[in-house]
C-alpha cells in the first residue's frame, strides 16, 4: 500500500515503529482499508458504525481462553500480535471460501513504540508470553499490507 509520504518521512514508520499484524473478517477489510487504520470497540467508524467487541468479560469466542491467574484486557482494546501465525488463527482471521479455495484475511500495520502493551497468548495452545499487543489507542496504528 502507498503511504502518505510527507507523514512516513516525519513519523519514519519503517525505521523506527514495530510491525504487527491484525487478524480479520473479508467483511470487515473495506472499511479498515478506508480509514488506513484501527479502531477501538465503542468508536464510530467513517460509515457511522459503532466499532463492537468480539468478546465481552463473559464470553469469549471458542479456543479463546484466560491464562491463570489473569484476567483478558477486553474493554476497549485494539488486539494485534508480532506474529502473523497468531494473527491469522480462526479466533482472528475469519476463513472463507472463495472458487472452491479457503482463505484469511489478515493486516500488516506499523505499531507506534510504546503505545501498546504487550500480554500472554490466549489462543488454547498458542500461550505464549508477547503474542498479543494491545491497546486502547487510535492513531497508532498505520495500516502497511493486506494479508490474503
Amino acid at each position: 500500500l502507498k503511504q502518505n509520504t510527507p507523514r512516513s518521512e516525519v513519523f519514519d514508520y519503517f525505521n523506527q515503529w514495530h510491525i504487527c499484524y491484525h487478524g480479520t473478517s473479508a467483511h470487515a477489510l473495506p472499511t479498515i482499508v478506508e480509514c488506513g487504520s484501527l479502531l477501538p470497540p465503542g468508536l464510530v467508524n467513517h460509515h457511522g458504525d459503532k466499532i463492537k467487541a468480539r468478546d465481552s468479560e463473559t464470553h469469549l469466542r471458542p479456543q479463546r481462553i484466560v491464562p491463570a491467574g489473569k484476567k483478558l484486557p477486553t474493554k476497549k482494546q485494539i488486539f494485534t500480535s508480532p506474529k502473523i501465525e497468531y494473527a491469522a488463527h480462526n479466533v482472528y482471521a475469519e476463513t472463507y471460501k472463495f472458487k472452491g479455495k479457503d482463505f484469511k484475511v489478515a493486516l500488516a500495520f506499523f505499531i507506534k513504540p510504546g503505545a501498546y502493551n504487550v500480554g500472554q497468548g490466549t489462543i488454547k495452545g498458542m500461550e505464549g508470553d508477547g503474542l498479543e499487543w494491545y491497546t486502547p489507542k487510535h492513531g497508532v496504528h498505520v495500516l502497511y499490507g493486506i494479508l490474503v
